[in-house]
């Protein structure tokens, strides 16, 4: 399945949200919407480390081994963390 991106902020463009949410054509205003429920989702439905691992992973671009070394964590920690926390942020996604 290929994800489609929402910006959260200007500085950032590859953030993932909801893959369904943009292939139904949703116009500015739904997707202001949708960056200012997703921002106050990652702030708020994420865990501490799941917060991390995501913006270091999405916002920074880094490797999951790159973010297992600064956190000192397993890769397959980091792994589990990111994606649990997408799948977090999608559930969120669901309800827009």
């Amino acid at each position: 399945m290929q994800h489609n991106f929402l910006s959260i902020n200007d500085k950032n463009k590859d953030f993932i949200v909801y893959s369904r949410y943009l292939s139904y054509g949703a116009n500015e205003k739904e997707r202001n919407k949708m960056k200012s429920i997703m921002l106050k989702a990652v702030e708020n439905e994420l865990t501490h480390r799941q917060r991390e691992c995501i913006t270091m992973y999405y916002f920074n671009n880094m490797k999951m081994r790159e973010i297992a070394a600064v956190l000192s964590l397993t890769t397959p920690t980091v792994s589990r963390h990111i994606h649990a926390g997408v799948k977090k942020l999608q559930n969120v996604a669901r309800y827009y």
